[in-house]
């Protein structure tokens, strides 16, 4: 006695382009995963990090905020970047550069 299958399409398919993710896009894990190595490679460094921004006001690039301490140099980070500048914002003198496809900010002391 054998088994009859019948396959039966359903009625309310959702087109490809419709169920496709609109949050976590190839835009999204990319950035995502530029972060992550940013701030893996940073920590590794001995700077402690306090915030990460992934679609930031400044800039298309996703940013990560170091504190900084009298323990830990600026200089390597320095050495490892490019596009160094100092800006005053809101009275503070703040740092930026570009390390591993993210904008590493900290604030002067």
């Amino acid at each position: 006695m054998g088994a009859l299958l019948k396959l039966v399409q359903p009625i309310n398919t959702v087109p490809a382009n419709e169920s496709a993710c609109r949050v976590l896009n190839n835009r999204m894990t990319d950035r995502l995963s530029t972060v992550n190595n940013a701030v893996r490679t940073l920590r590794a460094m001995g700077y402690r990090v306090l915030a990460q921004t992934l679609f930031p006001v400044r800039g298309g690039r996703p940013e990560v905020l170091i504190a900084r301490n009298g323990q830990v140099s600026i200089g390597p980070l320095l050495d490892r970047s490019r596009g160094r500048q100092w800006i005053t914002e809101a009275g503070k003198k703040r740092g930026l550069c570009e390390f591993q496809g993210v904008t590493v900010t900290w604030e002067e002391h």
